[in-house]
């Protein structure tokens, strides 16, 4: 990763649309971010592992970042495809580990703050407190929508749920054009849904023939 001292830009930082953080105005902005760092990450490069006891949360500024967590076996499962405007290092209180893994996958950059910087601006910042409880509620979130595609659903029906998720903000698709881009490879699929790839293959060339996904390199849903 190449980290570079923060620019004066983030008017053209894709989390400004989403993360309740980079809304805050001016003042309450600087007095967040005055010390954080930019990364710029190149596919494959890790962010930080599982048990790792990084100081930093981290923003995605753009691009996809993978988050993996890995069993006391080794096996290892995605948890989900993190985007921009998404805060990287919450589920954890100082001092401990990170729960999981990130990895980036392609064209990412992130901004890192101090954890301890955010514990100060709650307990003294109404307008940042507020803004985090924004954050954490957006977590939450998808958790919820995490647990709801590993519920005791068929195979197939959790394989269309989280097709459906993942291309739901498609920018083609909002425009309603089909079929809209799923960036996920079988063999992550079937990681992401605790199935067997074989499984996964097999599911989606059924809904290739009912025209509802269009095989290739890129997974794409309608």
């Amino acid at each position: 990763m190449k980290m570079t001292n923060r620019p004066d830009r983030c008017l053209l930082c894709e989390a400004r649309l989403s993360n309740p953080i980079c809304q805050l105005p001016a003042g309450a902005f600087d007095r967040i971010f005055g010390e954080s760092r930019v990364a710029k990450c190149e596919p494959g490069a890790v962010l930080f592992r599982q048990g790792d006891m990084t100081p930093d949360i981290v923003i995605i500024r753009a691009g996809q970042v993978k988050i993996v967590f890995e069993h006391p076996d080794g096996a290892e499962q995605i948890l989900r495809l993190a985007g921009p405007g998404e805060t990287l290092g919450l589920s954890r209180k100082p001092g401990q580990g990170m729960p999981v893994t990130a990895i980036a996958r392609k064209g990412v950059s992130v901004c890192r703050t101090h954890l301890s910087d955010v514990d100060r601006l709650i307990h003294s910042d109404p307008e940042f407190a507020l803004a985090w409880a924004h954050v954490l509620a957006d977590e939450m979130e998808r958790t919820r929508e995490s647990l709801l595609l590993h519920g005791p659903q068929p195979a197939a029906v959790r394989l269309a749920r989280l097709l459906s998720t993942m291309s739901a903000d498609d920018p083609d698709l909002l425009k309603g054009r089909f079929p809209a881009k799923v960036s996920m490879t079988h063999g992550e699929l079937a990681s992401t849904l605790s199935l067997a790839q074989e499984t996964v293959t097999r599911l989606l060339s059924v809904l290739e023939e009912q025209h509802v996904v269009r095989l290739g390199r890129l997974i794409d849903a309608s």
